[in-house]
């Protein structure tokens, strides 16, 4: 049976569409820790606001009100350039799911085209031993 000729770009398309894939299990942990540092930051901030709200009524000065405030910000702060971070995240997440996508329809292809050459091969196997078996026969008939 003679060789598919294409086999080393078969081989390159599943390399691509292996790195592909790699590449968006990659993004999507990355997405997972971006969510969890954002769950973190928000319990965090929930529990600075009910230990305000526990020392507010207790009694505060001014300094401690305004570290505070200054911690307040900056969880603040700090989420929000998470979520921006996520987004990003997301988006990546989308382009590397289109990189894989295509990268398996172009593998799907080239599959398809080593199927289609070995029923192709398969057919021609059957019909020179179809010949074969023929010319064995018509041998032994003439004897």
């Amino acid at each position: 049976m003679k060789p598919f000729k294409l086999q080393s770009v078969l081989d390159y398309r599943k390399l691509l569409k292996n790195i592909a894939h790699q590449e968006l299990s990659t993004v999507i942990s990355l997405e997972k820790e971006i969510l969890f540092a954002i769950n973190s930051e928000l319990s965090e901030l929930d529990q600075l606001y009910d230990d305000l709200e526990e020392r507010q009524k207790i009694g505060i000065t001014p300094h401690e009100l305004s570290i505070y405030e200054n911690r307040l910000s900056h969880k603040s702060d700090h989420i929000s350039l998470l979520k921006e971070e996520l987004e990003k995240t997301r988006q990546e997440i989308e382009k590397r799911r289109q990189t894989l996508y295509e990268a398996s329809k172009d593998k799907k292809v080239l599959d398809t085209l080593k199927e289609k050459h070995i029923t192709d091969q398969e057919q021609q196997y059957r019909k020179k031993e179809t010949i074969a078996t023929d010319e064995v026969a018509l041998r032994i008939h003439k004897r």
